[in-house]
């Protein structure tokens, strides 16, 4: 005679499924939030970095005057004035500026990544994530670079940020700004919620890539569960107050 299962035992199975999926999405959970924590303790660890460093010379890292780096005692690539940081305008005018400003911050100590390369003359594209640029310790594979200036496009609207902090990683071998997202809506979207208010993709401190952004409402396309990537921002004004170019 051929047994079956008993209501007993199929009841067991079912019960040792659903605990098991439960603890897949505890886990699943676990993750995303320390991704989550990481990427906003990364934002203000660099973040600050920058602002530690203008305290301390009176110019952005990358833009800082050849008496300045003479007088302080740059050595070495930090020292470099190929770019026109010779100016010391506030502002990353090209490629090599943004260049120094992670081998200035690596070598006055103010980030503990180590980053040092010959930006003189300007080195050929790509800009390697962990050489030429620190690497997100949250999300593998990604790094972060300062835009000098970076645009979210939404319908008619532009939002235009001076001065940005973006995570990415570059599309191709030419890609220098890092404008490849891997990270997911729904880890943006918790972000935005931490930093400034949830699914505001386009209006406060944290913005994302437009691929994140439904063009007409503006908000975050497909919501959490959604399955896109993108590249995350971090601006130092509300992009509301900068429809066009803001000068700090």
């Amino acid at each position: 005679m051929k047994k079956g299962f008993s209501i007993i035992e199929l009841s067991i199975v079912i019960v040792i499924i659903g605990v098991l999926i439960s603890i897949f999405f505890f886990a699943r959970g676990v993750v995303d939030t320390a991704r989550v924590n990481g990427i906003i303790s990364e934002i203000t660890y660099f973040k600050n970095a920058q602002e530690s460093f203008r305290e301390k010379y009176g110019f952005r890292p990358g833009d800082v005057p050849v008496n300045v780096l003479n007088a302080q005692g740059f050595t070495g690539n930090s020292a470099d004035t190929c770019a026109i940081s010779t100016l010391g305008n506030n502002s990353w005018d090209n490629i090599t500026e943004r260049d120094l400003t992670w081998i200035q911050l690596s070598a006055q100590k103010f980030i503990r990544q180590q980053i040092d390369f010959d930006p003189c003359p300007s080195p050929a594209a790509p800009r390697n994530i962990g050489t030429h640029r620190p690497a997100s310790e949250a999300i593998t594979g990604t790094g972060w670079t300062y835009m000098n200036l970076d645009q979210v496009v939404v319908g008619a609207n532009t939002y235009s940020f001076l001065y940005a902090l973006r995570v990415g990683q570059p599309k191709n071998l030419a890609d220098t700004d890092f404008s490849q997202g891997k990270i997911k809506v729904g880890i943006h979207i918790d972000i935005d919620a931490k930093i400034d208010s949830p699914f505001t993709p386009t209006s406060g401190k944290y913005y994302v890539g437009t691929e994140c952004i439904d063009p007409i409402a503006g908000i975050y396309y497909g919501g959490k569960t959604s399955p896109l990537e993108c590249i995350g921002g971090y601006a130092e004004v509300p992009s509301e107050e900068i429809e066009s170019t803001y000068t700090p």
